[in-house]
């Protein structure tokens, strides 16, 4: 009896072809699990709340050894010691903090760009000196910010200005603090909207293209290095690196930024390509973080109560999206000591791989792949049976008809290694079948191997 077997799911959710194109290793739906390194589908990590804060706060950033939130007015202490609230009060107005943007620690103390209530957005020093807000006027107090070379780089409008060397106050010191001119080499739209690291060179994003600028601690020695002209991104939080490339989400989709050694000639590539049918779930006015979980190998791209998830290992050639839901909507990410923080409001939930609910709800995991013609495309089968490896109680149904999706079998309960004893019944004839599981309980899950038995029932 012939048999097909699925054990390698590397491709993750992949939606360039019709789901009616045979395509063993890669899945239509991927939602709430993702691709381990071994090529199977694992249980996406779930939520476990860890603090309900004290109002006023807003914002996640990890630094220090603390989680920083910030605030404007009054006073407000966080009794949970792994958070620290960071007063930094709007220069001539009494208003409160609504985001923060940017906070890395610079020569031991926190710089950060924070958004208030009314819109103004202002860069804090929080170093000691009162007030903490940068008062040098060639600051330009934008939500666009990154820490090189011993300097803070921030947008301003068509350039990117500077501060002084190791002296993030200072934003006018001559031939130390300055202004990098990157509009008049901009080949369309000439607003700075983003910026990142690119293995050490500052990448300056704009609507429509991306420019990479080698920087130094002497500003006589920046430098263009290289510009892609046909991509650049509206998202300033959305700029990730990952391995030594740059991830950022485009018009087009997600992409990235390698660098050819040869020629030094900047290209983008679309990393994002299998999962672009997505891209329209992002508006213009959205404001995606992308943020590095290094305890699973992910980039996480947050929007509301949506992550797009890219896991990525080169060591075993893994590069692999899926689509994580969750309960609440998720304001702010933070990584912290390896551990990932989301914050919802004031509720702070920590992502754990050892929980399976999120602080009691239940995410529910569906996996869904191509129809499967067993390399006979056209000649109809007879289905005897399946069997396989999982971990946890999923339900398994089967698609059996390409031309219409909601002809389906019914679901039916599987547990664990099946491949002892008789075949799971399938009774089903068709020329292509697409297997649909779907899981939804407070335990691991985790699908290693589906096995399917048929006869072929036209021509061999």
């Amino acid at each position: 009896m012939p048999e097909i077997a699925f054990d390698q799911f590397g491709g993750g959710l992949d939606r360039r072809s019709s789901q009616s194109i045979a395509a063993a290793n890669i899945l239509w739906t991927l939602k709430n699990a993702y691709i381990t390194t071994g090529k199977k589908i694992r249980k996406r990590p779930c939520l476990t709340k860890i603090a309900t804060l004290e109002a006023g706060t807003a914002g996640l950033k990890g630094a220090g050894g603390k989680l920083n939130t910030f605030y404007g007015q009054g006073t407000i202490t966080h009794a949970n010691p792994l958070f620290l609230a960071n007063k930094v009060a709007h220069p001539t107005l009494a208003v409160d903090v609504a985001k923060a943007h940017f906070a890395e620690m610079f020569n031991g103390f926190l710089y950060a760009s924070v958004e208030y209530t009314n819109g103004d957005v202002k860069h804090h020093y929080l170093d000691g000196t009162s007030p903490t807000h940068i008062a040098d006027t060639n600051c330009p107090n934008s939500k666009q910010v990154k820490k090189l070379s011993q300097k803070i780089y921030a947008a301003a409008g068509a350039d990117v200005r500077f501060c002084a060397t190791s002296l993030p106050r200072n934003w006018t010191l001559a031939l130390d603090a300055g202004t990098i001119a990157a509009g008049i080499n901009a080949s369309g739209s000439d607003t700075v909207t983003a910026l990142g690291d690119f293995k050490g060179d500052l990448g300056v994003f704009f609507s429509d293209g991306t420019q990479l600028w080698d920087v130094d601690s002497d500003p006589s020695l920046n430098a263009l290095k290289s510009t892609a002209d046909s991509v650049g991104t509206i998202y300033a939080k959305s700029t990730q690196a990952l391995a030594g490339d740059l991830i950022f989400l485009a018009k087009q989709g997600f992409r990235s930024l390698s660098l050819l050694a040869l020629t030094n000639n900047l290209q983008e590539n679309d990393v994002g390509s299998a999962i672009e049918a997505f891209r329209s779930e992002i508006s213009d006015a959205a404001d995606p973080q992308s943020v590095y979980y290094p305890g699973l190998g992910q980039l996480w791209c947050i929007n509301g109560t949506r992550a797009y998830v890219y896991s990525f290992a080169r060591s075993v050639k893994l590069s692999a999206w899926s689509i994580f839901d969750f309960a609440v909507t998720v304001d702010a990410a933070a990584v912290l000591s390896n551990e990932l923080y989301l914050r919802s409001g004031n509720n702070v939930y920590k992502v754990d791989p050892a929980v399976f609910d999120d602080d009691g709800t239940i995410p529910l995991v569906e996996v869904e792949m191509y129809y499967q013609d067993n390399q006979a495309p056209g000649i109809e089968k007879q289905f005897f049976g399946f069997d396989g490896v999982v971990k946890g109680s999923p339900d398994i149904a089967f698609r059996y008809d390409p031309r219409d999706t909601s002809l389906i079998t019914p679901f039916v309960p599987i547990t664990a290694d099946m491949r002892p004893g008789d075949l799971f019944p399938m009774e089903l004839c068709a020329t292509s079948v697409a297997p649909v599981f779907r899981h939804q309980a407070n335990e691991e899950f985790q699908i290693d191997q589906l096995l399917l038995y048929y006869e072929k029932l036209g021509p061999v």
